[in-house]
């Protein structure tokens, strides 16, 4: 059976959250994905947490989930303070100022000790799935955002290798759709490489298109897509859509690419964090 381990073209904004809330599933994860956000869920165990510093990174922010945390190490409220600020010279060493403490816990002293440190502390439930996901949302603004915009990094999978087949028409010129294979695609885009050298003359800047991706076992359709890349030497086309536009994408299309795009980089971000070579910059 073939492998999918994939290889990461742009390195996601990723956020290592320490138990992380039930309340956040698959269907959260796809829906940070689509903001270029990938979560990594770790164990709350002290053993665990101590070897993060080792998958310490630039892009990535630590949420850590104080009441789960207390409980997997069974630490009683009356040791609660003191574990805290054992846990405190912990995360000022390894993760300051990109780490966040969330709890349901209201404690003045617990939340004052966090605060005094400039930890970024919130008492909020977040095993409520109607309102996780926003208030998430806002948790992460801090860290990767510039105005309150979460800012895009355009995550890129390359399949290129795989050769998964493509099928590419240009809705203002040619009748017959151009064939080719995967280049890499992300939640916003396709890079396409075209079979017939002499296809890539069929396609200009800004031009619409439409889209049949052959991949695995989806058939994904893009509606309308725009040429934004063409690289004569490579034969090949970059192409932008809007994976929330359902006059792009329809609802299932949008769906099924997003799960694709989540699964390929849980692997690869599996194969990151066990110490293979990292993702370029």
């Amino acid at each position: 059976m073939q492998s999918h381990v994939t290889e990461l073209l742009q390195k996601p904004k990723i956020i290592n959250w320490i138990e992380m809330p039930s309340a956040i599933g698959e269907d959260e994860h796809i829906e940070f994905l689509k903001n270029d956000i990938f979560l990594q869920r770790h164990e709350g165990l002290m053993d665990h947490i101590l070897k993060l510093n080792k998958i310490c990174e630039s892009e990535s922010v630590y949420f850590f989930n104080l009441d789960k945390i207390l409980s997997r190490n069974l630490i009683n409220n009356n040791d609660a303070l003191m574990f805290s600020k054992n846990f405190i010279q912990f995360i000022n060493k390894y993760f300051s100022f990109k780490s966040l403490v969330h709890t349901n816990l209201i404690d003045d002293k617990l939340s004052n000790l966090f605060r005094s440190e400039g930890i970024a502390y919130i008492e909020r439930n977040l095993e409520d799935k109607k309102n996780a996901m926003m208030t998430t949302l806002d948790m992460i603004k801090p860290f990767f955002s510039i105005n309150n915009k979460v800012l895009r990094s355009y995550i890129r999978v390359n399949l290129e290798k795989y050769r998964y087949k493509v099928e590419i028409l240009n809705t203002g010129g040619t009748k017959s759709p151009d064939s080719g294979i995967m280049k890499d695609l992300s939640v916003n885009g396709a890079g396409i490489i075209l079979n017939n050298l002499n296809s890539i003359e069929n396609y200009n800047l800004k031009d619409a298109v439409s889209i049949n991706m052959y991949i695995r076992q989806y058939l994904i359709k893009v509606q309308i897509g725009f040429v934004t890349r063409i690289n004569k030497d490579e034969n090949a086309l970059g192409i932008t859509f809007d994976i929330n536009s359902r006059k792009m994408l329809s609802m299932m299309a949008a769906e099924n690419l997003s799960k694709l795009i989540y699964h390929y980089l849980e692997e690869a971000i599996k194969k990151i964090s066990i110490g293979n070579p990292r993702v370029p910059n």
